[in-house]
Order: C-alpha cells, then sequence, then structure tokens
C-alpha cells in the first residue's frame, strides 16, 4: 500500500489548519478522509480515525503505517501531542 507523498504533505496541512480552527481531531480526520483524490491514501486515513476512536493516539496511528507516513512524520506528530501544538507540529 503506497500512497503518493503529495498526499501525505496536503494531509498534514490540511489537518494542522482544522486543528487550529477547532475542529475536533476525528472529525477533522473524517472530513480528510472522504477526499477522493488518493483512493489508497483515503483508505489509510480512515483506518487511523477507526484507530483513534478505539484510544490510540495519532502518532500510534500513523505508525501502523510506516509504507505512508515516515517516521520524521510520526515522531513530529508526537512531539505535538505530547506539547499540546498537534497544528503547528504539523506544519513543520
Amino acid at each position: 500500500m503506497k500512497a503518493k507523498s503529495r498526499s501525505v504533505v496536503m494531509f498534514s496541512r490540511q489537518l494542522a489548519v482544522l486543528l487550529r480552527n477547532g475542529v475536533p481531531l476525528l472529525q477533522a480526520l473524517g472530513t480528510l478522509s472522504d477526499q477522493p483524490e488518493d483512493e489508497v491514501f483515503s483508505e489509510v486515513v480512515h483506518s487511523c480515525t477507526q484507530k483513534i476512536s478505539t484510544g490510540h493516539s495519532l502518532s500510534q496511528s500513523l505508525a501502523a503505517f510506516p509504507e505512508v507516513f515516515p517516521k520524521v512524520f510520526v515522531s513530529m506528530a508526537e512531539i505535538g501531542e505530547q506539547t499540546g501544538s498537534l497544528d503547528s507540529a504539523l506544519e513543520q
């Protein structure tokens, strides 16, 4: 399962904007998983949403897809979660 790297960049930016504007994480991910540009990526985001709804963190959910999300991206998400600045971390 390989998503386009452009999809990861767009996902990161769009998620950051949604979070900064007060959209809850699960709702933001649901919105982003409905975008048809990259079907494979949409499926991955949907799977991450399911993992989060069962108690996993965003970074844990992203880490479950190493073929899609690079380790540095997962680490940035984890730092953002720990510091309460997920939106800022996702823009890096």
